[in-house]
């Protein structure tokens, strides 16, 4: 016996979901810091004590000075590879404390 579809496919119903309950930026952050840990490696994702988006802007507090340099100075690079991996541009800027 074949079942009945509701006509409706789960992408949509999910998103819908998504939407309905602002889950979005929280998915968008959780998503974020995965791809950081994913992106910069073992070495930098175990100096990194705390990423936190908010409106387009990633923050990053790492806890190495000499790590929190160079990120300082290659700072569009990591903006350009987590936007790379992330398939959109969702990042507008990279703020490293």
């Amino acid at each position: 016996m074949a079942r009945k579809s509701n006509g409706e496919p789960l992408k949509d119903v999910l998103h819908q979901f998504v939407e309905q309950y602002r889950l979005r930026s929280k998915l968008t952050e959780v998503s974020i810091s995965d791809t950081w840990r994913e992106v910069m490696g073992n070495t930098i994702g175990s100096r990194t004590d705390k990423i936190a988006f908010q409106k387009g802007i990633l923050y990053v507090k790492v806890n190495s000075a000499p790590l929190k340099s160079e990120l300082k100075l290659q700072k569009q690079k990591v903006l350009d590879l987590m936007n790379e991996a992330m398939g959109a541009d969702s990042i507008k800027d990279v703020v490293i404390k």
